[in-house]
């Protein structure tokens, strides 16, 4: 059972099932859900991962969806539903105690047009037998009332919303299974993951609500860092271990939310480019304080910096590593600048 978080001063990202379904339809998109697993694990405390196993089919005739626990035995590996060879669903029941010669009745039977599968335990105990301590696995679900208003709110939905992908079982579907997630999401307080088949219908649903807005953090992250997803576990363990990490996160929200707040509505590339230039801004002000005597360190960085769409950790590394009050500088690990530094290294 999952327990609500008391302690104030630990924040927490959560991955519920249904809406990261995306990433387990094949392994390159399996590679991308451990780069964001990495990237939550940089910018929060404790990462909550929803247990079980999650399996949804859908056909001409109908739609079933499950939640099961997960098996050791049984789910040995992880599942990519893109490569699965069964043609055909069935739907079978027989009573609750029945010997186990007692027939199954079918209750529905089609062919298979799409299927999902989601788990996060194979990738929770990768992370755990990788020094990492602070995941968690945790069983949520919603009361039948809570059910019964995320199935109305679907229906407003279907009416409503312009997304069609051809299908009308897949269309209840995924509207339904982030309508689900999202009063998950708010019932237990906590920001979420969302995949990109699920994305762009929040959008559409929260189109005209100004007080909806993305995570802050992650957007920056990516533009100042890109892709992580090659650093290792063992190295995101002792990136957490970092003095500096709280400054890091912090630094990373509050770029993010200060772009968003000066430049409003933007596209993702004007978005990402205000965010670059506010970073270079802050890192060259974050450099003077730290060799406030060496001017000619700092002019040499400006040039290099405005010929580079991504910020030059490297560059900048390269630039100040033969200097021994900055070598001091990382070896005390004081500042936000000491993450990007440590970054740099274990990505060349």
């Amino acid at each position: 059972m999952f327990e609500t978080n008391n302690d104030e001063t630990r924040s927490r990202f959560f991955f519920p099932l249904r809406t990261n379904v995306e990433y387990f339809r094949s392994e390159g998109n399996y590679l991308d859900l451990k780069a964001r697993a990495k990237q939550s694990l940089l910018l929060y405390d404790e990462v909550v991962f929803q247990a079980g196993v999650y399996w949804n089919v859908m056909g001409p005739k109908g739609q079933f969806d499950m939640i099961r626990p997960f098996n050791p035995k049984k789910d040995k590996s992880v599942e990519f539903s893109d490569v699965s060879t069964a043609p055909h669903f069935f739907l079978r029941i027989r009573p609750t105690g029945a010997s186990p010669d007692t027939p199954f009745t079918t209750l529905m039977s089609s062919e298979k047009k799409y299927e999902f599968h989601a788990q996060f335990h194979h990738l929770v105990e990768e992370m755990r037998s990788n020094g990492i301590e602070d995941v968690i696995t945790a069983d949520f679900g919603l009361t039948n009332s809570l059910k019964g208003l995320a199935n109305n709110i679907t229906k407003v939905d279907i009416k409503a919303l312009e997304y069609d992908p051809g299908n009308p079982f897949l269309r209840k579907s995924i509207i339904g299974n982030l309508n689900f997630d999202l009063l998950l999401m708010s019932l237990i307080n906590l920001p979420a993951s969302i995949d990109g088949l699920h994305a762009p219908i929040l959008a559409e649903k929260t189109l005209e609500n100004p007080s909806v807005s993305p995570v802050p953090g992650f957007f920056s992250l990516d533009s100042v860092v890109p892709y992580v997803g090659n650093i290792t576990w063992q190295e995101i363990a002792e990136l957490r271990q970092e003095p500096s990490i709280v400054e890091f996160r912090r630094r990373m929200v509050k770029l993010e939310e200060t772009v968003r707040s000066n430049i409003g509505e933007a596209t993702e590339e004007e978005f990402r480019e205000h965010i670059m230039l506010l970073h270079r801004d802050d890192l060259l002000e974050e450099m003077r304080g730290l060799v406030p005597t060496k001017d000619d360190i700092v002019t040499n960085v400006v040039l290099e910096v405005a010929g580079n769409i991504i910020p030059p950790v490297g560059i900048t590394k390269s630039v100040l590593e033969a200097y021994d009050d900055v070598k001091e500088f990382v070896e005390y690990r004081r500042s936000w600048y000491a993450i990007l530094m440590r970054i740099q290294e274990m990505k060349n």
